[in-house]
Order: C-alpha cells, then structure tokens, then sequence
C-alpha cells in the first residue's frame, strides 16, 4: 500500500490536474507519476512552479510523464447515418520540445539562464510516452461492446446531465459499416438531453453527442492502461470511474483503498487541522513549503508503505504509538541524566578528553523529540505532530 499512484487527466488536454490532490499524493506516496498533454502540464507548472516540480523529480518523489499525441473519436456522415471510429492526433504544436519550450520561456522571463535551466531540467528529466496500437486496441474493442457500452452511456449521462431522465430501457446498439466505421442506434433524445448540457456555463461551449460520449469512454479505457503499466494504484476522475465501475470493479477497488484510508486517517489522526489538499489549494502552502514537508516525510511514507492491505490505517497508527519501550517507564530526569552522562562517557572513550568533554555539553542541549528518537527510534507519530500538524496550522 501507498508505494505509488498515477495521477493525471491523461486524454483529456485541456483539463487541469488537482494541485492540492497532488500534494496529499505526495506526501503520502512514495512515489507519484503524473501523466499529462501539452495544455495540462503547463498549467500544472503555472500553479506549482517549475523549480518546484523539478525539485520534487530530483528527490525521487515524483515522475512525469508527458503523452505526445491523444485519443480522438471522428464522425463521418453517410446516408445510413453518421458513423464513428477511433484515432489519434498529433501535431508539432503537442510535442514534448515545444511545451517545454514555452514553459521554459514564462517561467524564466528575460533570464536567459533561467530559461535555459528550466527548458534543460525538463528534457532530462520528463519522460515522454504516446496512445500506441496496444492501448488503441483495447479501447476499440469498447466500441463494439454493446453491453459495456449501454452501462457506461447511462452512467455519463447521468453525471454530465443529471436533470436528464435516462430511458429505463436505454439501448446503444453498435453496428459496423465496413471501411467507415460504427453506427450506433440508440434511443437517447440526445436533442433534449443537450439543451440541459448546454445550460451549464462550463459546458455552453461544447455539445453532447454519441462522439462525446464515446470520446469519454474510449479515453478512460485507454488511460487505464496506461496507469496499470507501472504497476501502481491511480486516481480517477468521477466520470471515469463511473464509465469502467461495471467491468473494472477490481481495479477501482485499488483505486480507491488508499484514498478512503487516508480520509479516515485525517480525520481521525489530524482531525483539527484542515486537509493537505485544502492548505494547497487555499494558497496559504506553496509547493515550496511543500518541497520541505516532502522531505520529512520519507520514514512515514515508509511506515504507511508496510501497513496491511486490509488494515485500518489509523488503527496502525495508534497501535505504532502505544507501543511502550522500557525505556518509556523510567522517570524523566533520571532518563535524561543516564542518556546524557552515557553519551558522554562515549564521547570521551572515542574523542580526545577536551573534544569529548565539549561533545558531552553539546549533547546535554539536545531538545526532547531528538532525545525520544535516540532512545525509542522514529515512529509515525514524530512526524504527525512534529511537521505535519504546523503544516497545516493556518
């Protein structure tokens, strides 16, 4: 549990990927890949910062990855009705060399150093990745799956147009026209149900239609796919993981475990402090303050990494704390004057006596969360309260 996850809209160029999402990802991951388009990752630098997300890629915390062309649903009419087919679509305005380009440009203004820094940080260190035959094939394959289809359709309508009334006995039926493509017959007033699309402001700009729809599905097939290749958990946006709830109930079982633990667990455990993802997108913490948080959560992320699958993280956590040492049932000041006085004698049996006497007073100032490290080790409660919670404090 919680070793990677894959966040990104993927297909979907122009959407935007939950900065505060990606900082509780980050803090509670080991490792995280963020897959995006041309249009996705610049936002994503405009909201977090190009030092920032390159800081974060260097110590290992995060992975980029960037898709180079996306899926496409294309319409033909023909005298049998219009008819769709999947395809791809690239440009030389997508490629991975021109986005970093124009980031590179914005971020670092009349600098030309900066510039170059930024554009040569990020062709090291993102990885570029493409919609291949493999990927293609599978979300073909959706097309012609009536029943697959019918759930899904039903379920996005009932997402992007709630106020719709969906037929109870709603058919999609695919029916191929070789050499051009799939026609669908359905009985969706697809009439009514976009003049209610298109009343919403985010949408007024947009049409419903059996493209759009298809578009929707064959892209969460796809993005599935390539989220699986790294073998790690990922995070779908509500349309999608409506679309693949009926056949993919496995995988959004996975998909989903981490994230309903860590909501317990802040609720629970940091249950007086707002979320990571609120003090993110509030912008009272910058992915700056973040970089630091990040890099004193390494033991935790290893510690929520060995909890069980099927465990109760915040049962683990309170079980990891209530652990007593012996070391717990000494009195205070004898505690301390025999840890202190016994690194002393160290010190002077490995130093020279005037070096070891100084060692020795130097000691004696160490605060009381170094001293219960020394004595007790790291436990997951010394990051909770100790960087988490001040974190989060507003």
């Amino acid at each position: 549990m919680f070793d990677s996850i894959t966040l990104g809209p993927f297909g979907a160029p122009n959407a935007i990927i939950d900065a505060g999402l990606l900082a509780e990802c980050l803090l509670f991951y080991r490792r995280v890949r963020v897959v995006a388009g041309s249009q996705t990752l610049k936002t994503l630098v405009r909201t977090c910062g190009a030092d920032e997300l390159l800081e974060l890629c260097a110590m290992g915390c995060l992975e980029i990855t960037f898709l180079e062309n996306m899926t496409a649903i294309t319409t033909v009419e023909t005298n049998v009705g219009a008819c769709h087919d999947l395809t791809t679509i690239s440009s030389p305005v997508m490629t991975f060399s021109r986005t970093a380009r124009v980031i590179a440009d914005e971020e670092g203004g009349i600098s030309s150093r900066k510039v170059k820094r930024i554009f040569d940080g990020f062709m090291k260190t993102v990885k570029r990745s493409e919609y291949d035959r493999e990927i293609l094939s599978g979300a073909g394959e959706a097309l012609h799956n009536r029943k697959y289809l019918e759930g899904a359709v039903r379920r996005s309508l009932s997402y992007l147009v709630p106020e719709y009334t969906v037929p109870n006995d709603l058919f999609f039926r695919p029916q191929d026209v070789p050499k051009i493509g799939i026609r669908y017959d359905t009985n969706i007033d697809f009439a009514a149900a976009n003049a209610l699309y298109r009343s919403r402001p985010e949408s007024a700009d947009s049409s419903l239609t059996p493209a759009l729809l298809l578009a929707h599905i064959t892209t969460a097939e796809a993005d599935i796919v390539i989220a699986s290749r790294n073998d790690s958990e990922f995070a779908l946006d509500p349309l999608k993981s409506l679309i693949v709830s009926s056949r993919m109930a496995e995988i959004l079982e996975k998909s989903t475990a981490g994230k309903e633990k860590l909501e317990g667990f802040q609720e629970i455990v940091v249950d007086d402090s707002r979320s990571i993802r609120e003090a993110v997108n509030s912008g009272e913490r910058t992915f700056k303050d973040l970089i630091h948080l990040v890099d004193k959560a390494q033991k935790f992320k290893d510690w929520l990494h060995k909890t069980g699958e099927d465990s109760l993280l915040r049962d683990d956590y309170l079980k990891s704390i209530s652990v007593t040492d012996w070391a717990d049932n000494l009195p205070p000041k004898s505690l301390r004057f025999m840890i202190m006085n016994g690194l002393g004698i160290v010190a002077g049996l490995t130093l020279d006596p005037v070096t070891g006497i100084a060692v020795g007073l130097g000691l004696n100032a160490a605060d009381s969360f170094l001293l219960d490290r020394l004595l007790k080790g790291w436990k997951p409660n010394h990051f909770i309260e100790g960087t988490l919670r001040p974190f989060l404090k507003k």
